[in-house]
């Protein structure tokens, strides 16, 4: 007889915390557009924006920053993604 999924003993996965989410776009949003941002010495925030993130790391948002020009389409490399997203993330 051919064992079926249902008889099957998978261990138990950790349960993951739900939490509500936030998904926001980086440049022109938190940061002024600038054309791929890649340097720190062009980095010029929205007014505002630092505030509202801090207040939704207060409230318990997990929070996911996109930004498209990185590494995935060769216009910088992950050193310089590394050394934005760092300098972003010591401010908020």
């Amino acid at each position: 007889m051919q064992e079926t999924y249902s008889r099957i003993h998978f261990p138990a996965l950790p349960r993951f915390e739900r939490r509500p989410a936030v998904f926001i776009d980086r440049d022109g949003v938190i940061v002024e557009e600038v054309g791929y941002l890649h340097k720190v010495e062009d980095l010029r925030f929205i007014p505002g924006s630092l505030e509202a993130i801090v207040r939704l790391n207060h409230a318990g948002f997990w929070q996911w920053r996109s930004q498209s020009g990185w590494c995935g389409r060769g216009y910088y490399g992950w050193p310089e993604f590394e050394t934005v997203q760092h300098h972003i993330e010591g401010v908020c």
